[in-house]
């Protein structure tokens, strides 16, 4: 895991506890992911480096995707990351691009505005590649949704809304336009078995979900 306030990877346990910490030397933290032994970080600044999964050592390994990213400078940061296949593969928040990372050299795999059934308007905040499902889990904080892509086919297949359960919604006053059932803030993804996990980063919260 990683905060947007510390330049600090945080391993967890079973009980998603810190079971380890690891100090980076980058800022605004944003994506994490695992892949052949390295851990691969997304920074909001558009910097995608990688380090020893061992040691936590920086291994010189870097992009700077400043030219890559595009739109409103206020939402135009690298914000999820995924290893697939011998490629990382790193995501722009709105408007959204999908980059693949390889050897140095830089690919555009996608405009989130080319997939059909990924709605232009919502911003993209996490990333993962389903090795199983042969799928792309992208998640959009904005729209409070898992969207299902299949990258071979060019578009969405599955659109999972992000709700609490009925058990856990508080009772509130009546309020317009926010749903009260919708988890906020969705930032980040993880399938650990049968395990979904999805991290917000209202009230620094986790939530596991059962993939059937």
């Amino acid at each position: 895991m990683v905060s947007d306030r510390e330049n600090v990877l945080f391993q967890l346990d079973e009980t998603y506890r810190v079971a380890r910490e690891i100090p980076v030397e980058l800022i605004d933290l944003e994506g994490v992911a695992a892949g052949a032994g390295l851990i691969g970080v997304a920074s909001e600044p558009g910097v995608f480096a990688t380090f020893s999964a061992d040691t936590g050592e920086a291994t010189g390994e870097q992009w700077d995707l400043a030219q890559w990213i595009i739109g409103d400078p206020e939402k135009k940061g690298l914000e999820g990351a995924c290893w697939r296949a011998g490629s990382w593969v790193v995501v722009t928040e709105k408007p959204g691009r999908m980059l693949s990372l390889r050897s140095g050299k830089v690919e555009l795999l996608t405009d989130m505005q080319d997939i059909d059934g990924f709605p232009v308007e919502e911003d993209c905040s996490g990333l993962l590649w389903d090795t199983a499902r042969e799928l792309y889990w992208i998640c959009s904080h904005e729209g409070a949704t898992l969207y299902l892509y299949d990258a071979a086919r060019g578009c969405v297949v599955e659109a999972l809304p992000l709700v609490l359960p009925a058990k856990l919604i508080k009772k509130k006053k009546k309020k317009k336009k926010k749903k009260n059932n919708e988890i906020r803030q969705a930032e980040g993804i993880a399938i650990d078995g049968d395990r979904l996990l999805v991290a917000c980063d209202r009230r620094s919260t986790i939530y596991e979900f059962r993939i059937e």
